[in-house]
This record gives structure tokens, sequence and C-alpha cells, in this order.
């Protein structure tokens, strides 16, 4: 089910060119003094690379190519990347490829651990995932992964309370994940507050040319700390941009070029603090909750 290597090289080939592109007219641009027109050449661009425009459809005359499609296919191939949560799974299948799920509480309720959980599925079922954080060091994100994997508790590694025993069998647990794992999950840190949309898609896209293979499902903790592009009065309108780019990102807008399953988390607002946050209570944009395919709020 991978996308195939030579077509994404060619969408990386034609993003490029649209990029040299634009990158000679806004230098003219800027050489000419109108940095206003070099901005908005540059935006043009970069809403612009990885996509193939407005698409249309005449419904009408696209339902029997659709049902010819289908019934060669068999059935419609979604691919979905499932939780391993039965309860939740139930009803969503997990997440689809080309969705953003959003992961909503207020602090110390569980996001992170639980963005670690949903790639850590995502990993075992032999999806390649790629997961960055924004708040933590790489190696404190690595143990969560090992008290995940091991379920053993994550304060142990956090102080190293372990027993010679649990250590050996510690070695043990963690050596045969190794083998399971190998190639399918990558742990990414990032500057504080230097990451963006883009840093996300060139790092993927990095490890895709080197694997050969694409990369499924992707986690983001927490978007909420990128650096943004453009200024607005009100912060959240800033972080409302992020999200947006984030799910043009899973949808394969972007520099990627094909759907992944993208989960991401948010701050609730301080008024849910000890209490279950609702979709709308993602603080930092009026419409995250509308923009995310599936808001799991704890």
């Amino acid at each position: 089910g991978d996308v195939s290597f030579g077509g994404r090289f060619k969408a990386k080939l034609a993003s490029h060119a649209k990029l040299e592109a634009a990158v000679v007219e806004t230098s003219k641009l800027l050489d000419k003094g109108d940095t206003e027109a070099a901005w908005q050449r540059f935006m043009a661009a970069r809403r612009d690379v990885g996509k193939g425009g407005v698409r249309r459809i005449d419904y009408a005359e696209s339902i029997l190519d659709r049902v010819a499609e289908m019934k060669a296919q068999e059935a419609p191939q979604h691919i979905f990347v499932p939780t391993m949560i039965p309860t939740v799974d139930k009803y969503i299948d997990g997440l689809r490829l080309g969705e953003m799920g959003m992961i909503v509480g207020t602090t110390n309720t569980g996001k992170s651990i639980t963005a670690v959980n949903f790639a850590a599925a995502a990993a075992t079922q032999g999806f390649v995932t790629a997961v960055f954080n924004t708040e933590m060091l790489i190696e404190q994100v690595a143990t969560r992964f090992d008290s995940c994997f091991t379920k053993m508790e994550h304060r142990k590694f956090k102080r190293w309370t372990f027993t010679p025993d649990e250590e050996d069998q510690l070695a043990e647990l963690l050596m045969q994940r190794a083998e399971q794992l190998r190639g399918k999950l990558f742990l990414y840190d990032t500057p504080i507050r230097g990451c963006s949309v883009e840093t996300v898609e060139a790092a993927i896209s990095e490890l895709e040319d080197e694997l050969g293979v694409a990369v499924r499902c992707a986690v983001v903790d927490s978007p909420a700390h990128f650096k943004t592009e453009r200024r607005y009065e009100q912060k959240r309108f800033e972080f409302g941009d992020v999200y947006w780019d984030m799910k043009a990102m899973a949808r394969g807008e972007g520099a990627i070029g094909h759907p992944l399953a993208l989960w991401v988390t948010d701050n609730a607002a301080k008024e849910y603090q000890n209490k279950f946050a609702e979709p709308a209570a993602s603080s930092e944009s009026y419409d995250n909750d509308r923009i995310s395919a599936i808001v799991g709020t704890i």
C-alpha cells in the first residue's frame, strides 16, 4: 500500500521547480523594493507547492467511472491507522490517511502520553511513524516509549529505580521490540519555538527518501509551539493558520505529496481544569475543533 517512490520523486521535482521559479520572482521583487508583492508571491508559492490547484468533477458524469473503479477493486481502498483502543476503534476504525485527529486537554491530563500510545500502536502494526515533540528532548520522548512498550512505570525510567532483575527484564523486552520496530518508528525533537510545518514536512520527506517508503502516520506534540509566519492582533488566529497547514499536510497538499494519518495535541482552556474538555475547548484557535476530523478530549 505504499505510494510509488517514482511517483513521489516526480511530485517533488515539480514542487522544486515551482519553488525555484518562485525564488527567482521573489528575489526580483525584493531587488525592486516591493516587499509586499514579494511576500504575496512567496505565500502563493507556499500554498501551491505539492498541490494540483483547485480540483473539480461533474458529480453526475463521475458516477459511472467511480462505480466501475470501486467494482474493480472490490472495495474503496481506505487505509485506517487503528489506535488499538477497542472502544475508540469500534466507532471510528482509527484515523484514516488524509485525516488529522486532535487530542485536547488541560495541562497534565495525559495528552502527550496518549499521543505516544497512538504512535506506538501505529508502529507495531507496521505503519512507518514519525513523532515530533516541541517540548521535550528526544531522550525523554524515547523513555516514554520504553515505558509504553514494556508496561513499566514511567517514573522508574525517570529516576532509574529498577532492581537488577527488572533491568534484565527491561533489556530483554526492549530488544524484542527493537527487532519488531526497526525502520518503523522515528522520533524527533525540535528547537524551542523554532519548528514550523515546513520543518516537519522537510524531515518527513528526507526520511521517506532515505527509506524508500511512505510515512503513514505522524504525531506532532504540539503545533501550538510552532513559530508562525503571519501576525495577527489575536494570537489564536496565528495558531489557526498553523493547524490549517497541518491539516493540509495530512491531506497530502504540502511538500510531502501524499496523505497520512496525523495526530496533534492542543491545550484546553483553563476553565476545563479537572473536567473533561469539550471539542470547542481547544484554546489557541476558535476553529481548531472544526479543522480536525476527530477530536479526542481528556
